[in-house]
């Protein structure tokens, strides 16, 4: 990236006030929560989403050239700016990267969030729990809404063994389209004793 759009990519939420306090949606109103969340709300099990960037422009091709092309170079930049996130909403929360489908990294040699989380994991401020699996192969981008929406609750399971859970967790993903991947996960973590659970996302999907 040139050096404009590199700090405008860098640029993140200073004050969460004009977000959604649900989906983290920009607000173009004085309401607190968006029209969609007030109308047919998804996120249940979720207490809040903070996306970073819409997903639209020349920002769609960053997410291309880092998880579809696997540029990894993008990694220590995204890591960055999450870190800074993280340290200014979240600090001290334990963080829950969402599992990659079985069998991916073996078949492309990493998955970006695994690749992330373990970029923070170098922080000592910040700790991993990798609390969930992924139980299905088939692939979210090849479903559509309402394929996504009816997974909700199927596809993510806490991991064996798991006994003592954190009180709270923060999800960690790159791009919340229609949240299923999201409020499966919440729905999960909740049934197993976590009280709050938020998400930090690169993008957030029209």
């Amino acid at each position: 990236m040139c050096n404009p759009c590199l700090a405008d990519f860098m640029e993140t939420p200073k004050d969460l006030t004009k977000y959604c306090n649900k989906c983290g949606s920009f607000l173009v109103s004085e309401k607190e929560t968006c029209l969609s969340c007030r109308d047919s709300p998804l996120l249940e099990h979720v207490d809040f989403v903070l996306p970073l960037h819409s997903y639209r422009l020349w920002k769609k091709e960053i997410l291309f050239y880092w998880k579809i092309l696997g540029n990894r170079s993008f990694s220590p930049v995204i890591a960055k700016m999450y870190a800074e996130v993280l340290e200014r909403f979240f600090f001290g929360i334990a963080l829950v990267p969402i599992p990659p489908r079985p069998g991916k990294i073996r078949k492309t040699g990493w998955d970006q969030i695994d690749e992330i989380t373990k970029i923070l994991s170098l922080n000592k401020k910040h700790k991993i729990s990798n609390l969930l699996k992924r139980v299905s192969r088939r692939q979210q981008k090849k479903m559509n809404r309402q394929e996504r929406l009816d997974t909700i609750g199927r596809v993510y399971a806490l991991k064996d063994g798991i006994k003592d859970l954190p009180s709270k967790v923060v999800l960690i993903d790159d791009i919340m389209t229609t949240g299923a991947t999201l409020e499966s996960c919440a729905l999960v973590l909740k049934e197993g004793g976590v009280k709050e659970v938020y998400a930090l996302c690169l993008f957030i999907g029209s």
